[in-house]
């Protein structure tokens, strides 16, 4: 059984720059990745994160049963490293 979750909830708007951001870089080749970055794989990463919009309620509502272990980060990624790593401190 897990000490600590750590959910990092990431606004749709940036999830889905970075996955326009990624599929470039990867086209490209700035960045590897161990699939084919093609239109389809693209449209996939897009229907995830829209399937996991659509069912975030109901994976913020599990999570709430796990509260003294749950740490949540929503802020700017270096606020969120800064509060993991207090948070693996306090572990």
């Amino acid at each position: 059984m897990a000490d600590k979750v750590i959910y990092i909830d990431i606004p749709l708007r940036i999830r889905r720059r970075r996955i326009i951001l990624r599929y470039l870089k990867q086209k490209l080749g700035i960045e590897k990745c161990n699939y084919i970055p093609n239109k389809e794989m693209l449209k996939n990463m897009f229907r995830w994160t829209n399937d996991y919009e659509k069912e975030k309620n109901k994976f913020e509502r599990n999570l709430r049963k796990y509260k003294d272990k749950v740490e949540v980060f929503n802020e700017s990624s270096e606020n969120i490293f800064k509060k993991f790593i207090k948070t693996l401190d306090n572990i």
